[in-house]
C-alpha cells in the first residue's frame, strides 16, 4: 500500500519537502482584480486523508502549465508546495486554517488512478449543531 505522505496537521512555513496525497474538493479560476485581461490564478480547496482541508493556489505564472491537468474530485500526489502565512497577503479566507499552500516552479503533481482513501466532499451539519455553536462564521455554515 502506498504511503499517505504528510497531513495538513504537519503544515508549517518552516517545513520543506512536503508530500501530500489529496483530493481537489473545489476548483475555480480567480481573475485579477485590477486588470481583466491579466492571467487568472487557480484557487482550490483540497482535502487530505484525515478529511482536513486547506486552500491551495496556483499563481498566475504557472496558470498555463497546470490549468488542463487539475480536475475536481480527483486524487493527486503533490510535492514541493510552499506554505504561506495568509497575513502576508490579503487573502480571502475560504477555510479555517492558519496557512495556505501555493505552487512553485518546483511543484510536481501526479494523478492517482487508484485512490488510497475515499473522498468526503460534503460535511453536513445538523440544525442542532448549528444552533449549539456560539458564533457561526459564514465559512463554517456548510462544513467543519
Amino acid at each position: 500500500m502506498a504511503t499517505l505522505g504528510n497531513t495538513f496537521d504537519e503544515v508549517h512555513p518552516s517545513k520543506f519537502q512536503l508530500e501530500f496525497h489529496l483530493y481537489i474538493v473545489r476548483l475555480w479560476e480567480a481573475p485579477a482584480r485590477s486588470n481583466s485581461h491579466e492571467t487568472p490564478t487557480i484557487e482550490m480547496v483540497v482535502e487530505d486523508s484525515k478529511g482536513q482541508r486547506i486552500h491551495l493556489q496556483v499563481p498566475r505564472g504557472l496558470y498555463r502549465r497546470w490549468r488542463v491537468h487539475l480536475k475536481e474530485f480527483q486524487m493527486y500526489k503533490i510535492t514541493n508546495v510552499v506554505v504561506v502565512d495568509p497575513r502576508m497577503r490579503n487573502k480571502l479566507k475560504t477555510i479555517p486554517c492558519p496557512w495556505y499552500l501555493t505552487f512553485s516552479h518546483r511543484t510536481t503533481v501526479q494523478h492517482v488512478e487508484n485512490p488510497i482513501f475515499p473522498i468526503n466532499p460534503f460535511h453536513f451539519r445538523t440544525v442542532a449543531e448549528l444552533l449549539d455553536d456560539q458564533v457561526v462564521l459564514p465559512n463554517h455554515t456548510f462544513g467543519k
